[in-house]
């Protein structure tokens, strides 16, 4: 014990007392120095030296490198995380993979990964018991490829992490657990993941700093679980190929105006795309791809026609004159960083005309009479203008 080790003389012997006593306040409330290891990281790759931790680094609460569980292809024989029971802190990556493992005991002290967070292909895993404790993940947090994996109860102390990735977990049906999430500071991605209906679990997220990236989740019906949040700061909107997705309620809520890439593709059972914030979008001069949806939402024109009839005003793109002799101006006349490319096609959708937009115009001086179609290729994709050369 320390405090044998304090002595003390008789004329100090009040002051000393004041001492000892302080210190023992103090050692009841943590203020001692925590314990740190591993400054080159420590990889366990059997449970043998799962084992030998804690008789290796006794008292460590702080890894200061990277700690690799099992292997990120091989399956390993580690069925047992209960010796790394203490540890508070990882300054590195922590990385769990092809482990025998239904529970995460063993990291009920973990409060903070200051890396990255990988759980990748441990096929037992049902649920994130076991880690109440952890609030924060300043690296990428990835669940990838947990075929037992249900939800994510236990993770209920999460506040923030830099990125969150879901990736094919097939029997994950939503995403309760993450209710205390406020904050992915880059990107969140949702991928994949066959069982999914809902983004239960969500329902506190209210910042994303880049991209939202929802596409290949079979079963995913709604995204309602999103409603809570703004997201001034989103760059990129992409939800393609989710089979069942019906509508587009829960991102009516959405602060669009930062955002450069809206992407709608390939969900056949989405016909409510005429939520307020994309409609707002739609009456801007921002880029947009809505395609090969459902017959309400299966371009630009459907979506705005729809936006209209509900009082929402969107701007679909005109021209002008139509008929027209050399010359078709372009409205909305909107300002653009860079040309925008255009193509012409005759009734046959062969292609007669490829050039840059100048100044909001299109020179058609060299067509031949009779109808044409207008399109952008990297602006307003799916929205086709049909007009007639003189």
């Amino acid at each position: 014990m320390i405090l044998k080790n304090i002595r003390c003389s008789i004329p100090l012997k009040k002051e000393c007392l004041y001492f000892k006593v302080l210190f023992m306040v103090l050692l009841s409330q943590g203020y001692t120095h925590a314990q740190t290891c591993c400054a080159d990281g420590i990889y366990f790759y059997s449970q043998s030296q799962i084992d030998q931790f804690p008789i290796s680094h006794p008292n460590c609460e702080i890894i200061l490198g990277n700690m690799h569980i099992g292997d990120s292809f091989d399956a390993t024989d580690i069925d047992d995380l209960t010796p790394l029971l203490g540890i508070k802190q990882i300054n590195g990556d922590l990385l769990c993979g092809n482990i025998k493992i239904d529970d995460l005991s063993g990291f009920d002290s973990l409060t903070l990964i200051k890396g990255d967070f990988t759980i990748r292909n441990i096929d037992d895993l049902l649920n994130f018991k076991h880690l109440e404790n952890l609030k924060w993940v300043e690296g990428e947090f990835r669940i990838n490829a947990n075929s037992d994996l249900e939800n994510f109860m236990g993770l209920n102390s999460l506040e923030s992490v830099s990125e969150l990735t879901i990736r094919y977990n097939p029997l994950l049906k939503n995403l309760t657990g993450l209710d205390n999430l406020k904050t992915v500071t880059r990107n969140l991605d949702i991928d994949r993941n066959a069982s999914l209906k809902t983004l239960e679990g969500l329902t506190s997220l209210n910042f994303v700093g880049s991209a939202i990236l929802i596409s290949e989740n079979e079963r995913l019906q709604n995204l309602t679980n999103l409603s809570s949040g703004e997201f001034k700061e989103l760059e990129i909107l992409s939800i393609t190929n989710n089979k069942k997705l019906e509508s587009l309620e829960g991102i009516d809520g959405f602060d669009l105006t930062f955002l450069q890439e809206l992407i709608l593709r390939n969900n056949p059972n989405l016909n409510l795309c005429h939520v307020e914030s994309i409609c707002n979008l739609l009456n801007d001069c921002r880029s947009a791809s809505i395609v090969n949806n459902g017959e309400d939402c299966d371009g630009m024109p459907e979506i705005i026609n729809a936006c209209n009839q509900a009082s929402f005003s969107a701007t679909s793109i005109a021209v002008f004159p139509n008929p027209a002799d050399n010359f078709l101006l372009i409205q909305p006349n909107c300002h653009f960083d860079q040309p925008l490319e255009f193509e012409i096609f005759d009734v046959g959708y062969k292609t007669i005309l490829q050039d840059e937009l100048i100044d909001n115009k299109v020179d058609i001086s060299t067509l031949q009479p009779g109808l044409y179609f207008l399109q952008f290729t990297d602006w307003r994709e799916g929205e086709t203008i049909r007009f007639v050369k003189k």
